[in-house]
């Protein structure tokens, strides 16, 4: 099937863009997206509706219910507190999830926006496979049409990890949230799109030369799209050569308080180290 025009973008404010319209961030990246592409539906994730994507995917069968428990927690009596994964680690299973059951576009809240989705998604397309420098396969632009079993691979291949990792207060170490997140996204890549694992991807020598072959490679098959993308203000995926300005996100994050996800975790497990789940 082609890719639905749904665009999904998270947020802690899902109304954020309405409340911070003149932030020179905000009406270039989603408020740009929106102008751009009247006819794509635009959905932003608060927390809350994160945790329902995470609900309806134990609902239906798309991870467990052991797994449901462990990310958006378990109610208990009154006056214990939930405990909850870290929502970077919510975060990172829900939009596999909705690249896997709805299909759409996935885009990291901080990705600048100034082309038509039109100018690259055609009837034909079936999943984007940008890549961040040469160094991996990108998770901030996501796009599937439903039901790509490359998606649900990653989640069962997440889902071991997470159910096998050690918690503080719901949340599980820096290390295997990450590890859950870009080296498993591009070991599946690597398996699903072109039948490596990571051996055989070694004695190639790794990302050296690879990932610039392998965007050749993609591009002539026509379904799947990709481009070289190196950081938010440069990403020809979803920008062109008209954008000259790069406006700092820093601001919008600070108006959230919002801070690094890695030094909130690391900080928790170092002040208490033996609390155990």
């Amino acid at each position: 099937d082609p890719i639905p025009k749904h665009v999904h973008i998270f947020f802690p404010d899902n109304e954020y863009y309405r409340k911070q319209p003149i932030l020179p961030f905000v009406s270039h990246s989603i408020i740009s997206l929106i102008n751009l592409n009247p006819d794509w539906n635009v959905t932003v994730y608060n927390d809350t509706m994160i945790d329902g994507v995470i609900q309806r995917a134990g609902d239906i069968g798309i991870i467990s219910k052991q797994e449901v428990d462990v990310l958006i927690g378990v109610e208990g009596e009154e006056e214990v507190q939930k405990q909850t994964a870290h929502i970077v680690e919510r975060s990172d299973i829900a939009r596999l999830v909705l690249m896997y059951h709805q299909g759409g576009i996935y885009l990291d809240v901080d990705r600048l926006v100034s082309r038509k989705f039109a100018d690259f998604i055609t009837q034909s397309t079936r999943l984007c496979l940008p890549t961040h420098f040469d160094i991996n396969f990108a998770q901030d632009i996501l796009c599937s049409s439903p039901g790509n079993e490359m998606f649900l691979s990653i989640i069962q291949r997440a889902s071991k990890i997470r159910l096998e990792s050690e918690r503080r207060k719901g949340w599980t170490k820096s290390g295997s949230l990450f590890d859950m997140g870009p080296p498993l996204y591009n070991s599946q890549i690597l398996m699903n799109v072109f039948g490596m694992d990571s051996e055989a991807y070694d004695r190639l020598g790794g990302d050296k030369g690879f990932f610039a072959q392998a965007r050749g490679a993609i591009g002539e098959q026509g379904t799947i799209i990709t481009k070289l993308e190196s950081d938010y203000c440069n990403d020809t995926l979803v920008l062109d050569d008209s954008f000259l300005v790069c406006p700092p996100r820093e601001e919008l994050y600070e108006r959230y308080g919002m801070t690094p996800w890695n030094e909130e975790v690391d900080a928790l497990w170092e002040s208490e180290p033996d609390l155990k789940q």
